[in-house]
């Protein structure tokens, strides 16, 4: 056991914590569904191994995205592959995507008895982790049997460098038991060597979100859409993954521009499934024709619809004449913002507000690039709003512009690859 102090204060916090999740797990479905899988207790049968078999985890659903381009690469490549998932959207969106026959385990909790059992009845000869969720345990554990790790599609935020700052000493010789760590940007990089790690274990690779397969799209797709949804037609606005208080400006702006746009149309795609019932409350408080995912199909003088569902929102960007992308705005909450790229790929215009701190790169390319626009705040979110309603030639070249910019970044799957197989090679070099 390489963290004694930790793995105490880990144990501690789960005793201490466990009547509280306890409690939320049977009012509201969470925390023990899978707890029988994550201490290990119901074990994963894979059946026998017939070559390399790579464990690929994420954390939640968009890590899970990111995370199935890989692993249908590595099942091209013959390998066998086991996906895993901590969130429970994360486990739901693996287990319904178009991957859903790849064995599927559940994350072990960070505790040495599940950690072993889990390793045990896995057998993996590399494990990869795609963006984060470290758990120190998991990695001593993996160490211990000579199984290499990788973390791919890495980033590190102003916030989470900040907080491994705290303990430098301690989180340097956690993030040294990685094979490789992969880097989105430089930036990255640059973060991660600040913290005191080993310079040939960082590669920078590039954003996986880049080499997102692309989807149909263009105005049949859109047409298919409105009609399977009925849905009515017009020009759309998109709220996508918007954080609290940004759905209360969006309404406002909306109900504001309709006096003069009568065909304005507003899709208010929350990010927490938890805000969904409290975002629905608020749009009829204003007493707006609305729908929602959920419910039964709109009528045709509908205004406002509310995607309660998830794992959706990317399909419901091909609606949008307009985007904009949340956690972003100023309010409350930390910001860092959300992927661009979504919309971007289907060539819609992006407007975003100014706390993209968690995608720094992105932002500055797709404003660079003129497919997206960065606004400071309500009031000039509005006039971005109403100048590009008012010129559709603009939007078009906006989104252009855009997709152009997802284009021209791809091939971070490739590079990802390349790290994977190098791995891959060192564990048969320690086997030998």
């Amino acid at each position: 056991m390489m963290f004694p102090l930790y793995t105490l204060a880990y144990t501690g916090a789960l005793l201490a914590a466990g009547p509280f999740y306890l409690l939320r797990g049977r009012s509201e479905g969470k925390y023990l569904w899978n707890l029988a899988e994550r201490l290990g207790r119901t074990r994963p049968d894979l059946g026998g191994k017939s070559g390399d078999r790579v464990w690929v985890h994420a954390l939640s659903l968009g890590e899970v995205i990111s995370a199935e381009q890989l692993a249908r690469r590595l099942g091209v490549e013959g390998r066998q592959v086991c996906l895993s998932a901590t969130t429970k959207s994360g486990f739901e969106a693996a287990k319904t995507g178009p991957g859903s026959s790849r064995p599927l385990i559940c994350f072990p909790l960070d505790w040495p008895p599940a950690v072993n059992r889990v390793l045990q009845a896995v057998r993996p000869d590399l494990f990869v982790l795609v963006e984060t969720d470290i758990w120190p345990n998991f990695l001593a554990g993996l160490t211990s049997r000579r199984i290499p790790a990788v973390l791919v599609n890495a980033r590190l935020s102003p916030r989470s460098l900040a907080g491994y700052r705290t303990v430098k000493t301690w989180w340097r010789r956690v993030l040294n038991l990685f094979y490789r760590i992969g880097c989105q940007t430089v930036l990255d990089r640059d973060r991660f060597l600040s913290l005191g790690l080993d310079p040939n274990r960082l590669v920078i690779t590039g954003n996986l979100k880049y080499d997102l397969p692309q989807p149909p799209a263009g105005p049949p797709v859109r047409a298919a859409l409105l009609a399977e949804t009925d849905l009515p037609d017009g020009l759309w606005l998109v709220g996508g993954s918007t954080h609290a208080g940004e759905e209360e400006v969006l309404l406002d702006l909306f109900m504001e521009l309709r006096k003069h746009q009568p065909g304005l149309r507003l899709l208010l795609a929350p990010r927490d499934r938890r805000r969904f019932e409290s975002v629905w409350r608020m749009i009829l408080e204003r007493g707006l024709p609305a729908a929602r995912r959920s419910g039964p199909h709109p009528g045709p003088d509908l205004q406002v619809f509310l995607l309660d569902t998830q794992g959706e929102l990317a399909r419901f960007y091909e609606l949008a004449d307009l985007v904009f992308v949340g956690k972003s705005l100023p309010g409350p909450g930390e910001g860092g913002g959300h992927n661009l790229l979504e919309p971007a790929v289907r060539a819609k215009p992006v407007l975003f507000g100014p706390r993209m701190h968690n995608f720094p790169e992105m932002a500055a390319l797709m404003v660079e690039a003129g497919g997206g626009r960065r606004v400071s705040g309500p009031a000039e979110l509005k006039a971005a709003i109403v100048e590009l309603l008012a010129d559709p030639a603009r939007r078009t070249a906006m989104g252009r512009r855009a997709a152009e910019t997802f284009q021209a970044h791809r091939g971070a799957l490739d590079r990802t690859m390349t790290l994977i197989h190098q791995a891959l090679a060192a564990r048969k070099v320690r086997a030998a």
